[in-house]
C-alpha cells in the first residue's frame, strides 16, 4: 500500500529511486521496458506541469518486460482487465514469445524504458 504524503526530498529517502506511471509521451512499438511496483508516492508541486501531482518512488526491483506490442482491455471500471502485451526473450533457448503484464488495481504499476 502506497501512502500520500507532502514534498519529500530523495535525500531522506536515499534507497528509492523515481518511477513513472507511464513512460514519457506513452508506450511505442520497438521500445524495451521494464516494469516494478511503487512503494511510496509524494505529492509535490512540480513545475514542469505548473501543479502538484503525485511523484512514485520504489525500492523494488525493475522486471525487464520485454518490445511493446500493443495494450488490451477486456471489460470496463472494476471488472475490467487492462494490460499490455511485450514480445520478450526466453531464457530457454533465446525464443521471442508474447506475454501479458497486467495493471494492478491499487495503481502501483510504474515503468520505464530500457
Amino acid at each position: 500500500m502506497t501512502t500520500a504524503t507532502t514534498t519529500t526530498t530523495a535525500a531522506a529517502h536515499p534507497e528509492e529511486i523515481e518511477c513513472f506511471r507511464q513512460p514519457n509521451g506513452g508506450f511505442s512499438p520497438n521500445k524495451r521496458y521494464e516494469y516494478t511496483y511503487s512503494t511510496r508516492r509524494s505529492l509535490e508541486y512540480i513545475p514542469v506541469l505548473c501543479r502538484q501531482d503525485f511523484r512514485h518512488f520504489t525500492t523494488k526491483p525493475f522486471i525487464y518486460a520485454g518490445e511493446w506490442l500493443r495494450s488490451e482491455q477486456r471489460g470496463f471500471g472494476d471488472g475490467g482487465d487492462y494490460c499490455e502485451v511485450f514480445l520478450g526473450d526466453d531464457a530457454n533457448g533465446g525464443v521471442a514469445r508474447e506475454h501479458t503484464v497486467s495493471w494492478d488495481y491499487d495503481g502501483t504499476m510504474c515503468w520505464r524504458e530500457c
